[in-house]
């Protein structure tokens, strides 16, 4: 007979006893091989126990295994989130990797492998690229759970942003005190100042004007 005594994720305990088994005799019965689909069962970690008695009726000593059912994808975690601008280069991602069973984690930087890791957390330094910056996770464990690939985007801008088309040129001769100070720049601005007072950003954030 084959018993299951298992334990699964949550703590519980349970034991089933086994029937119906496939029983394939080999080598003029020295070695047999039982086999049965066992689903639908948990999740979890199995002990199997194997019991066998010769035809005298002695009893072989008990033989156990342990095996883990895992039909979930590791789930990992990222430090950064999409849509990050920064002005450092150096980029240390820290990756969160949770699974029960052994699992291999793949971080890819531009499309080319920075880092392969089978630990549980770990940091990957990066270099960023001026512009756009694709960081991909992915992960499997050793029975092919596979997680779906995430993706982050984190932008590098180290060159200061070009304010053009001021308005009043300089130089320009008015004749009253009341006038509109314009401009526009060649990306987005996050604020304008003119002689310390914040101008106003149109929609796309690259132009502004005061008042």
């Amino acid at each position: 007979q084959l018993t299951l005594e298992s334990r699964l994720n949550d703590g519980t305990e349970s034991t089933a006893l086994v029937q119906n088994l496939n029983l394939e005799t080999l080598n003029q019965g020295i070695t047999y091989q039982v086999s049965r689909n066992l689903n639908p069962l948990p999740e979890g970690e199995f002990t199997l126990s194997f019991d066998g008695n010769d035809l005298s009726g002695l009893a072989a000593q008990r033989e156990s295994y342990v095996v883990r059912l895992d039909r979930t994808a590791p789930l990992f975690m990222l430090s950064h989130t999409s849509g990050q601008i920064t002005n450092n280069p150096t980029l240390n991602l820290n990756v969160d990797v949770f699974d029960h069973s052994p699992k291999t984690t793949t971080i890819r930087h531009q499309n080319a492998v920075r880092m392969v890791s089978t630990d549980s957390f770990f940091i990957v330094p990066i270099t960023l690229f001026e512009g756009l910056n694709f960081i991909t996770a992915e992960s499997i464990d050793i029975v092919q759970n596979q997680a779906e690939p995430q993706t982050v985007t984190i932008e590098l801008d180290t060159i200061a942003p070009q304010i053009l088309n001021v308005t009043p040129a300089n130089g320009a001769i008015l004749n009253t005190l009341a006038f509109t100070v314009s401009g526009a720049s060649n990306e987005k601005l996050s604020q304008v100042l003119v002689n310390n007072s914040l101008a106003t950003l149109s929609q796309d954030q690259k132009s502004f004007s005061l008042p």
